[in-house]
């Protein structure tokens, strides 16, 4: 399988345009709008802590609300 189409597996908002609202929450984190800060910065970011505590589901929802701006700054 090629680089891009397993990229594109593991990505599914590459074509569907959005991320399940399963794995969106409603709720966010405080360091949500931390990251939201850097966005137009063109900074990397790490996101680093313990298990299970909702660096996929900052990560998930930060890509949605990319994606719901249409942001074209990458």
């Amino acid at each position: 399988m090629p680089n891009i189409d397993r990229l594109s597996e593991m990505n599914p908002w590459w074509k569907t345009g959005g991320v399940r609202k399963e794995l969106v929450p409603s709720f966010k984190r405080s360091m949500f709008s931390e990251i939201q800060k850097y966005m137009k910065m063109r900074q990397i970011i790490a996101i680093v802590g313990l298990r299970r505590t909702g660096k996929t589901t900052i990560m998930l929802q930060t890509i949605d609300t990319l994606l719901k701006k249409q942001y074209s700054g990458i």
